[in-house]
């Protein structure tokens, strides 16, 4: 009897070690890189949260049907990453305070999820 509840208790582990690593997976989302002829371009990391809320904002409404700009990714992406840098540079702002999101306008640059979101909203129309 004991064999027959270890082997029980071990699959309903099993059930929900899966089940856990689904909701981790399907809430943890990766945000999709996306290329544009656009000035504009939001550098990310996708295991940002600040950079999570400025892609839900994207997302909800719509913001890629309204406003030709690229996303890329700078946590994998060492040229994107670089990339990022040389557009701080121009700025002159401090490269160990430099972070993400960060946004390049073609003109100037925006740091910081609210900051990004007011530019979007600006671009769309505001809300």
């Amino acid at each position: 009897m004991q064999k027959k509840t270890f082997i029980v208790l071990s699959i309903i582990l099993i059930i929900i070690a899966i089940g856990a690593f689904w909701l981790y997976k399907v809430n943890n989302k990766p945000i999709a890189e996306k290329i544009s002829d656009s000035p504009i371009t939001l550098y990310y990391r996708n295991d940002c949260p600040h950079c999570q809320n400025v892609e839900k904002f994207i997302e909800e409404n719509n913001v890629e049907q309204k406003v030709a700009f690229s996303k890329k990714e700078v946590g994998l992406n060492k040229k994107n990453a670089d990339e990022l840098l040389e557009k701080a540079k121009q700025f002159n702002l401090k490269l160990d305070a430099v972070g993400v999101p960060f946004l390049w306008d073609g003109q100037k640059a925006i740091l910081g999820d609210q900051d990004i979101i007011n530019f979007f909203k600006d671009k769309i129309g505001g809300k």
